[in-house]
């Protein structure tokens, strides 16, 4: 099982993820994000099989939104639309 996610800032929501995912017994679990605190990082790394961030922030203030170009909150509305003509295989 794969987890992504925009970004970790402390790594709490993943780690909830990870807490439930966990329950269903999944062979690997690997979580995957561009970018993430380092605080964050080493939160969930015990917790995961694998953690895949191509961008660490060390500073002593991170914020995902700081890591991207534009960023903008999605309505739920707009997660919606993407969620509906995503082509799911199972």
């Amino acid at each position: 099982m794969i987890l992504v996610d925009d970004g970790l800032a402390s790594g709490f929501t993943i780690l909830a993820a990870v807490y439930s995912v966990r329950r269903r017994n999944p062979k690997e679990l690997v979580v995957a994000v561009p970018t993430s605190s380092l605080v964050a990082v080493e939160r969930i790394e015990n917790h995961v099989d694998k953690i895949i961030c191509l961008n660490i922030r060390t500073g002593p203030i991170f914020a995902v939104a700081d890591a991207y170009e534009q960023w903008y909150d999605l309505e739920d509305e707009e997660v919606l639309k993407f969620l509906r003509s995503a082509e799911w295989e199972v």
